[in-house]
């Protein structure tokens, strides 16, 4: 529905609604790689090596680029509001496309190693699309990947989002042409985004940092917690592969523009009546605008213009 809704009114988006309709695409790429990961848990890999590269790389590339993007859109609203920014001209939305296209090859770039030492490997009874390393550098790849994924996956884009977020707060805290309501309702809508990152990665980061001190051996190994483990990873995994599924909910659907389209197109596919639609976009439900310079592409995006 993101995706529909913004491809239909693809000549009006906001510089943000770019983001997320990448975003959106990213998130659909990454669930689209699941299945087959749950064909592997049940019957084992089954789609031979080359599809075992492919699939592999391409979950690490959606990955990435998710959380990378969600860095640019915290990036592009710290610039609009702290800054106050304009970034409407056709010049500036330009940048927006090469900035994707730039996280997207980057993404690339950090799956090498999957393209590489990706490969179908019989394990445990059965063919399991793992990482094939020389047996006397196993140990040192795993603890080195683990830690690039820890920098570059989590700890920096978190690092960008909060920086970005809590300027953000300050900017609008200390805003005399705000309307209180509408200042909390931003505030709501970014302390909501940060938490449900956090709430989502962290985890997963910290389940997974403990296995790799236990693969350097800081930690002493023992079965039962390696099973823990195993078990605390999954899990937590799952939370994280979550938080692509509550993008949406965060970045399109919080937003009263957005809202207002969704419901045309309902209406246009004969979903919901058109008296439906003019009940709720009547002029007194739109969003009123401020005087600050960056507050369209606020309303545009969800920020201010949320419930």
């Amino acid at each position: 529905m993101t995706v529909a809704v913004l491809l239909r009114n693809r000549r009006t988006l906001a510089m943000t609604d770019t983001y997320i309709l990448y975003l959106a695409f990213t998130d659909i790429l990454l669930v689209v790689s699941l299945p087959f990961w749950t064909v592997e848990i049940i019957k084992g890999w089954v789609f031979g090596s080359i599809a075992c590269k492919i699939v592999g790389a391409m979950f690490n590339i959606n990955f990435n680029s998710g959380i990378y993007l969600l860095g640019c859109i915290s990036f592009h609203r710290y610039f609009s509001i702290v800054h106050a920014v304009q970034m409407y001209n056709k010049r500036r939305s330009l940048s927006v496309h090469i900035s994707c296209l730039v996280v997207w090859l980057f993404c690339h770039l950090l799956a090498i190693p999957d393209f590489i030492y990706l490969s179908e490997t019989y394990s445990n009874g059965s063919w399991q699309c793992h990482y094939d390393f020389d047996a006397k550098t196993t140990k040192v790849w795993m603890v080195g990947l683990r830690f690039f994924y820890h920098v570059t996956s989590f700890l920096a884009p978190m690092t960008v989002m909060f920086y970005c977020y809590i300027m953000i707060i300050k900017k609008l805290h200390g805003s005399h042409n705000m309307q209180k309501t509408k200042e909390r309702r931003a505030m709501k809508v970014i302390v909501m985004i940060v938490a449900t990152f956090f709430i989502c990665w962290v985890p997963y980061n910290v389940v997974l940092f403990i296995d790799t001190l236990q693969r350097l051996g800081a930690i002493a190994r023992n079965c039962v917690i390696e099973s823990q483990l195993d078990i605390a990873i999954s899990i937590t995994s799952n939370l994280g592969y979550f938080h692509c599924c509550l993008n949406p909910f965060l970045y399109a659907f919080a937003g009263v523009k957005f809202r207002r389209n969704l419901l045309q197109l309902f209406s246009d596919i004969g979903c919901i009546s058109r008296k439906t639609v003019r009940k709720y976009t009547k002029p007194g439900s739109r969003p009123s605008m401020t005087t600050m310079s960056e507050s369209r592409d606020m309303f545009n995006s969800g920020i201010h213009g949320c419930n």
